[in-house]
């Protein structure tokens, strides 16, 4: 079975004005108005460019758009609460710039017994699941196919006294829409502790699945292919984070079989927050992978700076090399700004 969806983004376009109707007249939703402005230097290239991480990937660009979320509710507690994320981007180095982005599009039910979302949500997988990652320019494992930032699917949540327990079953298809002989992925996640409350996390992660090779709206496809390029993984994970402090660290990590060969991963990112109300944040991180046979590093430093709670300047220096090729970096800037419209 083989269909396709979102390919021309006009259930994107019909899903914005939808959601521009609902906010309208609800009382019971928020809805923020997101910008961006993206803009760097590309060493290998000696090009400028107008992303943080690849021209084909959905993060980061000049871009805007919303962000509405609804709760409906009863007298004692939230029953559903549906979430819908779009936004315009840019990139200069695509024919067509301008890129329509359908990111959030997911409905949640609250069970007594767990939560029960469908739609386009992250898969239950790594350090990503729980890292707030949608403005960062750093990048994560969802950058790198061992999983997905978004992924269409269905996913359960349930939250203990030691934890988190969640599993998610996706089309492996990233932000796209798209069926290929059965793409599937799934995954599950159990984690101890929460940061927010204990001030560090511990996270094991299974996963597996037949998935597309896709970064962004994009799939890779083999010479002479009509079709996306498929491929098995079966992935065990570790993740970790912690505070104390001003000071902040994290650990992703990933290993097991990708097209049928060894893959593994390491993610470390260490922060620390400075001046009141933490306006300014200093980063480090390295990523160290195998990937196809190939062993990769990406090292990168950012820092973040908060003008206001609504607006943030970001900077990111990133070197990567890989067996057998030549090593380049990217320069970075991006302005962004985030905040309440009704």
């Amino acid at each position: 079975m083989k269909f396709k969806l979102m390919n021309n983004k006009l259930p994107a376009i019909i899903l914005l004005l939808w959601a521009i109707g609902i906010t309208v007249s609800a009382q019971s939703s928020l809805t923020f108005f997101e910008a961006q402005g993206v803009y760097g230097y590309r060493s290998d290239t000696e090009q400028n460019i107008t992303y943080s991480f690849m021209a084909k990937d959905a993060m980061q660009k000049p871009a805007f758009g919303f962000d509405w979320l609804k709760r409906f509710s009863n007298q004692e507690r939230d029953l559903i609460i549906t979430s819908l994320q779009f936004r315009l981007a840019y990139n200069m180095a695509e024919k067509t710039p301008f890129e329509p982005q359908l990111y959030n599009a997911w409905l949640k039910y609250k069970s007594g017994m767990g939560d029960i979302t469908l739609g386009h949500q992250k898969p239950a997988s790594g350090l990503s699941y729980v890292l707030d990652n949608h403005a960062l320019l750093l990048p994560d494992m969802t950058m790198y196919n061992f999983t997905y930032d978004r992924d269409w699917g269905g996913a359960y949540s349930l939250d203990t006294s030691w934890g988190n327990l969640s599993a998610s079953v996706t089309n492996a298809s990233g932000m796209n829409l798209y069926n290929r002989s059965g793409n599937y992925m799934l995954a599950a996640r159990a984690a101890y502790g929460a940061l927010n409350e204990d001030n560090y996390s511990l996270g094991v992660t299974v996963q597996k699945g037949l998935n597309l090779v896709a970064m962004g709206y994009h799939f890779h496809k083999l010479p002479g292919e009509d079709e996306p390029k498929l491929h098995p993984q079966t992935l065990a994970g570790f993740d970790a984070q912690a505070r104390y402090n001003n000071l902040e660290t994290a650990l992703d990590v990933y290993a097991g079989e990708f097209l049928e060969q060894n893959a593994w991963s390491i993610l470390w990112r260490n922060g620390i927050n400075l001046l009141s109300e933490d306006k300014l944040k200093l980063e480090g991180q390295g990523i160290w992978r195998l990937f196809e046979g190939k062993r990769y590093v990406d090292y990168s430093a950012g820092v973040t700076y908060k003008l206001t709670p609504d607006l943030a300047l970001r900077a990111m220096y990133d070197w990567q090399d890989a067996t057998g090729a030549d090593d380049y970096y990217k320069v970075i800037g991006q302005i962004y700004y985030y905040s309440r419209l009704f």
